[in-house]
């Protein structure tokens, strides 16, 4: 790997399950060839799950402020370790916690969901971010913002949206997502095992597919890619090198979603497959092979990619067709999705807008309603007159 001047490196919470892995991962950045470094870290292995479970008695948003500083107490943990294990390897290394004046990542919202304010974020990261990183190496928590003086979490993905978004404040040449994973595959290896990685794809490419599923990348993160910001997942233990891992190039159009919708009843499970391929006829003919077009629920075509809606047992199968016909250069699978069918005039009437809790993956205006497909974290997106649609049973 060539010497650059800045990286911005993140560490998933699998890769510092115990501690030889915190000792492997302070060597590698020691290693690392960037005269200024910024880590980033989520909390360790299962330690968000284990605050989760210690949080079930509290009752759902009694108090979000003090869940999210519970919940931030992996990363804070997680930082503290890193930054005392660099030292120890003789790394001049120091930690930056949300509590410090000088945190970089201004955030607005709702505490257990807040998004990125770049603006605010910009004067603070150059007067208390930027001269910290000529004198030493800086470890900061993923996942973890501040709104004036309230301390708030950053939802699923939140670390790679942390790295991500100081990336493009700092104007950095790389930002290195560093996961368990080899990195980014042409399907689920899990689910295919002939899948193959894929050593370089656009961030619209990446976004199609992290929508449609693959959770390698929150999409979120991809947002804050930078044309002059080279993005890289690379696994854990790997060489800093060039050879390893996924390039994600830019550019990144704006994805931002704008349907409104009002209250109603909840809507229910299906699943998805997304591929990377031009909406054409030959695309359109492998989709039918897989799985007869009287099955589907809906057809969502971007620039680049395609996701058809599935009965959530279905997806499997079609994922291993599609697969196997070598048509794709990658797939996406999800379930755990809702199908909400409403009048299209009813769109947009009278009520908030979109929350991370009501994630829309798609929507489809057919000739008499709008189709809206929406994540497992969606509880109300209908309206008065509103038609729910499901697979074969209400699940």
């Amino acid at each position: 790997m060539t010497p650059i001047r800045r990286a911005v490196v993140k560490f998933g919470g699998s890769t510092l399950s115990s501690g030889e892995r915190f000792l492997a991962a302070a060597r590698s950045i020691r290693d690392l060839p960037a005269a200024e470094k910024l880590v980033v870290v989520s909390a360790p292995g299962s330690t968000t799950d284990y605050l989760l479970g210690l949080l079930s008695a509290i009752p759902p948003l009694a108090d979000p402020e003090s869940v999210a500083r519970v919940l931030a107490l992996g990363e804070v943990a997680a930082a503290r370790i890193l930054a005392a294990v660099l030292r120890s390897v003789g790394v001049n290394a120091r930690t930056l916690e949300p509590d410090d004046p000088a945190w970089p990542l201004r955030v607005s919202g709702d505490p257990l969901g807040a998004s990125v304010d770049l603006v605010a974020s910009r004067e603070v990261v150059r007067t208390g971010l930027v001269p910290r990183l000529r004198q030493e190496v800086v470890v900061v928590c993923g996942f973890v913002g501040r709104d004036g003086a309230r301390l708030c979490t950053l939802g699923r993905g939140g670390s790679d949206v942390t790295a991500t978004a100081l990336g493009a404040l700092l104007e950095a040449d790389e930002v290195l997502l560093v996961k368990e994973v080899p990195g980014i595959f042409d399907a689920d290896p899990r689910m295919v095992p002939s899948a193959r990685p894929i050593p370089e794809m656009h961030a619209e490419e990446l976004a199609a597919l992290a929508r449609g599923g693959a959770g390698v990348v929150a999409p979120e993160a991809l947002r804050y890619l930078l044309p002059t910001t080279r993005l890289r997942v690379v696994p854990f233990g790997a060489a800093w090198d060039d050879r390893g891992g996924t390039v994600v190039r830019p550019p990144f159009a704006d994805g931002n979603v704008a349907i409104r919708g009002a209250e109603g009843p909840v809507p229910v499970r299906i699943g998805s497959v997304t591929v990377l391929a031009s909406p054409d006829r030959r695309a359109i003919d492998e989709l039918v092979r897989a799985v007869a077009p009287e099955r589907w629920h809906g057809l969502f075509a971007a620039a680049g990619a395609m996701t058809v809606f599935l009965d959530e047992e279905e997806v499997p199968t079609a994922v291993r067709l599609l697969h196997a016909s070598g048509r794709f250069r990658g797939i996406a699978s999800r379930v755990g999705l809702h199908l909400v069918t409403c009048d299209p005039s009813d769109a947009g009437r009278g009520a908030p807008p979109l929350t991370p809790e009501r994630e829309l993956i798609a929507a489809a205006r057919g000739p008499q309603d709008l189709r809206l497909f929406l994540s497992d974290r969606a509880q109300t997106f209908a309206t008065p007159r509103t038609e729910v649609r499901s697979g074969r049973a209400d699940r």
